[in-house]
């Protein structure tokens, strides 16, 4: 603990010179008052007190980011070698971390499903829009013999095209992830429903016109892609209802870590200075699962 001893002399010294230099910042603003061109000056630019003020600030950031990492450095090694000596906890502890792990996964899972929902939903939205936009311009050339419109169609037609293509690329990812969600073994107690999804409607859409130069067919596009929007949000309501409950999954299960690593972390904790105190972490690691 040594090492933590000088820590603390160390974050004692930048407490103190921080709250020096918030008081010359008070008493600075106190002799401005009775003074019109001070308080213009105070008011227009930091003065030396404010700058002085703020480098104590960052200095101080800087020291409570060290202390942290050392305190959580010195006291997890300390609570693991204490652990150690108790086998039963060592195999509850590989056990439970085990559950934390399988629990964060289908977090990442269901949180990634939910960002590729959003994604194809906005995607359909914006290929309805596209063919509208399409069709539109369809109906202006069919009554025009102006090139540049006829131009303009050709362009709004290809565009709407790619934004079909990428919205059925879109829907593709989503129904593979939801798939590679469905099938994590988590070994962690789950809700009977989750991520039970069929997307129960019919998004093979039929895009392999033989011309865009349609506008029945793009009108029939974009109320395709309506209802695909449409249908996406509503699995969506699920999609964060499950994405919820994975939440709540892991935050039990990492009580559940923290229950039987408290002890040790405590007793490992009890020299740790005072100043310092507040850097003891709630488990023995920083988790990355």
């Amino acid at each position: 603990m040594n090492d933590l001893n000088g820590m603390a002399s160390r974050f004692e010294q930048a407490e103190r010179h921080l709250a020096s230099c918030e008081q010359a910042v008070a008493a600075d603003k106190v002799g401005r008052r009775g003074s019109w061109g001070r308080r213009l000056v105070d008011f227009l630019f930091d003065t030396a007190p404010e700058k002085a003020f703020e480098a104590a600030q960052e200095g101080m950031a800087g020291v409570r980011s060290e202390a942290a990492a050392a305190v959580t450095r010195v006291v997890s090694a300390a609570a693991m070698r204490y652990l150690s000596t108790a086998a039963a906890d060592v195999a509850r502890r590989a056990i439970q971390l085990d559950r934390l792990s399988s629990a964060r996964k289908m977090e990442r899972k269901a949180q990634n499903v939910l960002a590729l929902a959003t994604t194809a939903r906005d995607a359909f939205g914006e290929a309805a829009e596209a063919c509208s936009s399409a069709s539109s311009m369809e109906l202006m050339d069919a009554f025009s013999n102006n090139k540049g419109i006829s131009a303009i169609s050709s362009m709004r037609n290809s565009s709407a095209r790619e934004a079909v293509d990428e919205a059925q690329k879109a829907l593709a990812n989503l129904r593979a992830a939801i798939d590679a969600a469905s099938s994590v073994n988590a070994r962690v107690d789950m809700p009977d429903d989750f991520l039970d999804l069929v997307l129960d409607f019919a998004l093979d859409l039929p895009f392999d016109f033989l011309s865009w130069s349609n506008k029945a067919k793009l009108d029939a596009a974009e109320e395709q892609c309506n209802e695909a929007k449409g249908a996406i949000e509503s699995v969506m309501a699920r999609l964060r209802t499950n994405l919820e409950q994975m939440r709540e999954v892991a935050s039990r299960e990492e009580r559940a870590l923290a229950l039987i690593e408290r002890p040790y972390i405590e007793q490992a904790a009890r020299p740790v200075p005072t100043s310092l105190r507040f850097a003891i972490p709630e488990t023995m690691e920083t988790l990355s699962l």
